[in-house]
């Protein structure tokens, strides 16, 4: 292995402080959204407003919040608490 290709696998995924998405799936029942925006406003202040949208068959919802990740520790947190929300399905 030279040592560029040493170099590139040391290089973190993301840099900080960065533009970041996190889409949330879960069924469409009410306060479902409004628990994931609390979430993940709790762990970015900054985050924008949600763009939902329903699944063809109405039965689930996704959200897509966008804002500024300042570190992975933000993003693990989040991802925690978003995890431990049983109204949560999926996230990306």
């Amino acid at each position: 292995m030279t040592t560029n290709a040493m170099a590139d696998t040391d290089k973190p995924l993301l840099e900080f402080p960065s533009e970041y998405t996190v889409k949330v799936l879960g069924r469409d029942q009410q306060g479902f959204v409004e628990r994931v925006a609390q979430i993940v406003s709790e762990h970015a202040p900054d985050a924008a407003a949600a763009d939902v949208r329903p699944s063809s068959k109405g039965s689930f919802v996704s959200i897509n919040i966008c804002f500024t990740a300042v570190s992975m520790q933000q993003l693990d947190d989040m991802h925690r608490a978003l995890n431990a929300c049983e109204q949560v399905t999926l996230i990306l």
